[in-house]
């Protein structure tokens, strides 16, 4: 019976492969919604694609990392927000790959990580269709971790010792605790392992190669207000790192995570219960190690990186991963009924995103019986009063736009009327050097109606109070605007959320500006809208047009 075979790694490599590019491609194949703070990734690639220079020409408070493949995706196919679709399609690829390398240095069998790469798949890359620096500062990390056990595990050649720092560093100049947090990983693995083998050349390379790194890095910015963007010194910056958050998190919360660090210090005791035995078996050591290294890094970032709630979901495929390798001393995972009942057995438990996902398409074709009860049924999702989208009020409608930099990504109707009127404007229309302050999720406006966002070393990427703009950019955007440097300022209302654009800005608009239009935001939220201010003396006319 063809259940009784063995399948070859040939074959197993072809459908991991398949995999891989079929996940990596999914937001490729669909026609997706604008998403929330999209606008940020988009301005940081698009203000790089037309020159200006990270904390020359804008600030922000991480490093320009984030933006390295969305700004090269802009230089290949234009800046569109499709462009970052198809960079986070290549960053999908490259974590999953970096994932599948670091598993075959650990020797783990094909069919062990064909299972594993379909958790990972299932339960993170799913969810990941656009770019997003708490995402590419992990998979920055993964590949640096890949240079670093290739070096410590397969050959020795300096250049894997040199990318692995590289990358790490790298990490940080992309978000600073996911980054300080692969660094210690990388050094608490490289100390650990120098204590046993009583070797510590290197780690001594490792600390001498990252230092360089980061001076590669971080030295040409520094003439620049490099230091005030990274928080450093400034007396109205806040740190965002609470003890009651860890402690609260981790009690209340975390359960599969500390059900997974229990089980992995068990298996590793079974199978070794003497620690001699077990530092004697460095690649099996390293590899316990690291993944107890992952899951306590994964138990942090939830805290300091609570955005998307999805951040840190990476932990179940090297949990997984682990608790596989050591069923192989008991399980063949070659044989076509063992991978069969194992990859069943993964889709029954990672079931929550392609069946949230698949029932958009098959609940089409479904019969009644499968659709949600109605609401005068009382139900788990019917006892409750629920608003029918984000911020209640009627569902909006959602549709395709002719503007290009907004090609196959949908908006909601009222937004792309606003966009339309925004367009008719005589200041628009009639103005080469239009100078526009944009105060909304709607960056991309900047390609459509082709003017240059403002640039200095004091202008923020991004507006969120107490994050990216603080008190002293508030008092000089009040100064402009009390001057009436802007032609156009388009300001986000967001009463249900406290100065993510700062009520202070939007205070000085309406004491200096004349507001002339208001529509539903491009995220869909109905209690948030854009405001569109002109100059008063260009009031009469924007409005007569």
């Amino acid at each position: 019976m063809i259940l009784k075979k063995d399948l070859t790694p040939r074959q197993i490599t072809t459908i991991e492969f398949a995999i891989i590019t079929l996940f990596s491609c999914l937001p490729l194949l669909l026609e997706l919604p604008f998403r929330v703070n999209i606008f940020v990734t988009w301005e940081g690639a698009y203000r790089m694609y037309v020159g200006q220079v990270p904390f020359r020409d804008f600030g922000m408070p991480l490093g320009y990392g984030f933006w390295l493949i969305p700004f090269i995706f802009f230089k290949i196919f234009g800046p569109y927000l499709y462009s970052l679709v198809i960079a986070q399609a290549f960053i999908n690829f490259l974590s999953l790959v970096a994932f599948r390398g670091i598993l075959k240095i650990f020797n783990l069998s094909p069919g062990q990580i064909l299972l594993s790469i379909t958790v990972m798949c299932l339960s993170f890359v799913m969810v990941n269709f656009w770019p997003w620096y708490n995402h590419t500062v992990f998979v920055y990390e993964l590949i640096g971790l890949y240079f670093l056990f290739r070096y410590l595990l397969r050959d020795s050649k300096i250049i894997w010792l040199i990318l692995a720092a590289f990358f790490i560093a790298l990490t940080f100049l992309t978000k600073q605790d996911a980054g300080g947090l692969g660094m210690m990983l990388t050094m608490g693995i490289l100390i650990v392992d120098a204590l046993v083998t009583k070797k510590f050349k290197t780690l001594l390379l490792y600390v001498g190669f990252y230092a360089v790194a980061l001076a590669v890095l971080i030295l040409p910015f520094t003439a620049y207000e490099f230091s005030y963007w990274f928080n450093f010194g400034q007396s109205h910056h806040f740190s965002r790192i609470n003890a009651y958050d860890f402690l609260s998190t981790f009690f209340e919360e975390s359960l599969i995570l500390k059900l997974f660090i229990i089980a992995t210090v068990i298996v590793a005791l079974v199978r070794y219960p003497k620690f001699k035995e077990l530092t004697a078996d460095r690649p099996y050591f390293l590899f316990t190690l690291f993944t107890l290294g992952i899951l306590a890094q994964a138990m942090i970032i939830q805290v300091t990186s609570f955005s998307p709630a999805t951040t840190n979901f990476y932990y179940n495929s090297f949990a997984f991963a682990f608790l596989i390798y050591n069923a192989g001393r008991v399980m063949q995972f070659e044989k076509v009924w063992v991978i069969s009942l194992a990859f069943l057995l993964v889709l029954f438990w990672r079931s929550e995103n392609y069946w949230k996902y698949s029932m958009k398409v098959l609940g089409k074709f479904l019969p009644a019986s499968f659709s949600p009860p109605p609401p005068s049924v009382v139900s788990k999702n019917t006892w409750s009063s629920k608003a029918d989208q984000k911020g209640g009020g009627k569902p909006l409608e959602w549709t395709l736009t002719p503007y290009r930099a907004f090609k196959r990504i949908k908006l909601p109707v009222p937004t792309v009327e606003g966009i339309e009127r925004i367009k008719s404007l005589s200041i628009v229309k009639d103005n080469p050097n239009l100078k526009v302050l944009n105060m909304s999720n709607l960056t991309p406006l900047a390609h459509e109606l082709k003017y240059t966002p403002e640039a200095g070393e004091n202008i923020p990427l991004w507006y969120h109070k107490g994050v990216a703009f603080f008190d002293r950019e508030s008092k000089s955007l009040c100064d402009k605007i009390a001057d009436q440097q802007y032609d156009v300022v388009l300001f986000e209302a967001m009463p249900d959320v406290d100065n993510f654009f700062p009520f202070d800005v939007q205070a000085c608009l309406q004491k200096h500006y004349q507001k002339t239009d208001s529509f539903p935001s491009p995220t869909g939220y109905q209690t948030d809208y854009i405001e569109v201010y002109v100059r008063p003396a260009t009031t009469v006319a924007t409005i007569a047009d």
